[in-house]
């Protein structure tokens, strides 16, 4: 997109500009990931979600996207985030349909 092209402070002033309510993070701590946009708080709640299933310690991530398994209830308090628990799973995929080859033969579709 045009916006990854741009500085941070210009990427953050075309989200602010948009009106999003809600960014999502799906990157976290990875190369790329243009947390620098973020800091700008372009959006007034902003979630990280999938990248990076553990506490980001950033005062500028107010969510995280995920499960009581990735993230269990009694350490709650080492998040600096909100904690979204999702029902099932934080990540949403399917191995069985994405990647067949890697299942053990007994877990492989017909």
């Amino acid at each position: 997109t045009p916006e990854l092209a741009v500085s941070p402070a210009a990427a953050a002033e075309a989200i602010n500009k948009h009106g999003l309510h809600v960014l999502v993070n799906l990157n976290g701590y990875t190369n790329g990931g243009r947390l620098e946009v973020y800091a700008l708080r372009p959006a007034p709640i902003q979630v990280n979600a999938i990248g990076y299933p553990g506490t980001m310690g950033a005062p500028y991530i107010s969510h995280l996207l995920t499960d009581r398994i990735a993230s269990p209830p009694e350490t709650i308090a080492g998040y600096s985030e909100r904690l979204i628990f999702m029902p099932h799973a934080y990540l949403v995929n399917s191995l069985q349909a994405s990647y067949p080859h890697l299942l053990h033969p007994r877990h492989r579709p017909p």
